[in-house]
Order: structure tokens, then sequence, then C-alpha cells
């Protein structure tokens, strides 16, 4: 079972820890949050743009993560997830009414929720 501290990193950490990150999880995403609210979203293509355009290995991952992203309400249908898939889109998170991730969904496993457990209460 996947777990939701795998895919995602504080928005203060560095562009280094993220690259573990993703490494770690082998989906070449990492969601970027602010306490457990989805504030980006940060892919291994993202952060080489970054490293490439002069960015540090050491700054913050906020400086090259993107702000518009896609993500769907928790109570997102199969129908509505299915629907937002594109083709370079892997996997999706589903947040809250208050913009905190609590779940994510894959292109593969659409027709129902991939499970995942996210900070314990």
């Amino acid at each position: 079972m996947l777990h939701l501290e795998e895919l995602t990193i504080s928005s203060g950490q560095s562009i280094r820890e993220t690259l573990e990150v993703i490494g770690q999880n082998a989906r070449g995403i990492c969601f970027v949050i602010d306490g457990k609210r989805l504030i980006g979203v940060a892919t291994d293509g993202d952060i080489r743009r970054g490293l490439l355009s002069g960015r540090s290995i050491d700054q913050p991952i906020n400086t090259v993560m993107r702000h518009n992203y896609i993500s769907l309400p928790i109570e997102s249908d199969d129908n509505t997830i299915g629907r937002t898939f594109k083709d370079n889109l892997k996997l999706i998170p589903l947040c809250d009414s208050e913009g905190n991730i609590v779940d994510t969904v894959t292109s593969t496993r659409s027709r129902g929720r991939h499970p995942c457990r996210f900070f314990t209460q």
C-alpha cells in the first residue's frame, strides 16, 4: 500500500529532498503541501527544467513547483475521474473541501481509489 507521505513534501524542503522522495516513490511526481493542504506539484521534469534554468538543488521546492495542477474533490465519481485523465497524467490528488490532500487515484485504477493513508489523526 502506498502512503501519502511517500508522495508529499513540505513547501520549504529542498529540491534535493524532493528528488529523494520522487526516487523512492518511483512515480515521477511529488505533491507539495503546506501542513496537509496541497499547494503545488513537482515532477522530475519540473525539477530538471528548474536546474537547467539556474536553480540550485538546495533551493526550496516551491521555487520550481507548478502552481497550476489538476486535483479533484475526494467525492468525485469514477466517471469524473476517468474524464480528467490526460495522456501524460498518471496520478491525480484527491482533496477535501479545505484543499487537504487525502487520497490519490491512478490512471490505471480510475475505477477504484488508489489506497493511501495519510498522517495519523
